[in-house]
């Protein structure tokens, strides 16, 4: 049995009437609520023509985007096995990268040293933009004298036909004077002279034939000296004259005990060509004769004593 008394009939009443209004209440907004729902269906409906527009277009590519999935799909394990490789390469990445790094303080000293090489020829280019300026302004003038040169060059080789055509007369000239030279020296070496050097001395370049009597005419002595000795002379003076690095040439004539040297004492441009001064020292039996004399080269090449 409950402890609380039953309701009355006037209380039930009350709570059943309470009922129906509230159950009223709740018709009525589901009333209005339906009258929205109404007002609104064409909106929706509208809506959903929209929608079923915009999805149509993308309900028909749906099969391009499975097959593209698809595509995808067959392709992962190969980007899955690459992706493997690529994993596999990381370890030896890593060691060139250290080993890289390592190297990177040499590498950066000699960054510091170029660096510092490039300031000290920074320094430089002042002088060197100079020295380039000095070389431009002698090209320069160069040129210039080549200007002025070059109006000359016609006449340079004129003169050089001109001297090509003489050489066979030149050549022939020579020989005879070859030749002539041979029988002159025949001739001297027959015997022996006494107190006066004589006989013809040639050199590479042909002495004159009158050359003899005015090389030797001051050398004064009773001494005999033979054409041997003469020959030594004429041996020495034909080395110094075709040997410009020698000064002196020394001779000795072990059969008749005579002996002497020739010494260059400058060599010079004279008027009548290439010269030589020769101081020539001759002992003979204990007495000693010395002699200057200067010889002269003229254009043929032939030497003769100077006047």
């Amino acid at each position: 049995m409950s402890d609380h008394p039953a309701p009355s009939s006037s209380s039930r009443s009350i709570f059943f009437s309470l009922s129906l209004v509230a159950l009223a209440g709740a018709l009525a907004y589901f009333s209005y609520a339906l009258i929205r729902v109404v007002d609104q269906v064409p909106e929706i409906l509208e809506q959903l023509d929209k929608s079923s527009q915009t999805v149509e277009p993308i309900t028909s590519q749906i099969p391009d985007v499975l097959a593209t999935v698809n595509k995808v799909n067959a392709s992962i394990p190969n980007l899955l096995e690459e992706a493997k490789a690529y994993r596999e390469l990381v370890p030896e990445i890593m060691t060139e990268v250290e080993t890289i790094r390592a190297t990177l303080p040499d590498v950066l000293s000699r960054v510091d040293a170029i660096d510092t090489r490039i300031q000290e020829v920074s320094a430089q280019l002042p002088l060197v933009l100079k020295t380039a300026d000095n070389a431009a302004a002698t090209v320069n003038q160069t040129n210039q004298t080549v200007k002025e040169i070059a109006p000359l060059v016609p006449e340079v080789l004129d003169q050089v036909e001109k001297t090509r055509a003489e050489i066979p007369s030149y050549l022939s000239r020579v020989e005879k004077v070859v030749a002539t030279a041979k029988d002159i020296s025949e001739e001297a070496g027959k015997g022996a002279v006494k107190g006066v050097l004589k006989g013809i001395i040639t050199t590479p370049f042909d002495f004159l034939a009158s050359a003899e009597e005015r090389l030797f005419d001051r050398f004064k002595g009773d001494v005999n000296i033979t054409q041997e000795d003469t020959h030594l002379v004429t041996e020495s003076i034909k080395v110094l004259l075709s040997d410009q690095s020698l000064s002196r040439k020394t001779w000795s004539n072990d059969a008749t005990g005579n002996y002497g040297h020739v010494d260059v004492l400058k060599r010079y441009q004279g008027s009548e060509g290439k010269c030589v001064s020769l101081s020539m020292v001759i002992v003979a039996d204990g007495e000693e004769e010395s002699l200057v004399r200067d010889v002269c080269q003229d254009d043929a090449g032939n030497w003769a004593v100077a006047k």
